[in-house]
């Protein structure tokens, strides 16, 4: 909506000086969209997922290298696609196995 509906956006921005923490806050989903590109420019060198607070996966610098992290303990990195119209999982790698790399069909090389 423009903000002046009964659909406006019920949410805040709170950016505390003291530990230079910026928090969006929204009852909502929270959209960014831009005519450019989206950059995240972590100084920390991680991008933190989060859901309710609890931490499921990191994407991070690593030397250079794109890291990307299954926080939770013996949880998969599971990687899904769409095949004809049906969620399909064309890769999974198993975490409780030390990362034992299951494909759906075909490894060619």
């Amino acid at each position: 909506g423009d903000g002046g509906g009964s659909d406006a956006y019920k949410g805040y921005i709170n950016y505390n000086h003291a530990n230079e923490k910026l928090d969006i806050v929204g009852s909502g989903d929270i959209t960014l969209d831009a005519a450019g590109d989206i950059i995240l420019d972590a100084g920390g060198n991680e991008i933190k997922l989060k859901t309710g607070g609890t931490e499921w996966g990191q994407i991070y610098n690593s030397s250079s290298n794109l890291a990307i992290f299954s926080s939770v303990s013996d949880k998969d990195l599971i990687f899904q696609g769409n095949d004809g119209g049906s969620i399909i999982t064309a890769l999974s790698l198993d975490m409780s196995d030390a990362g034992t790399a299951t494909f759906n069909h075909d490894l060619k090389l």
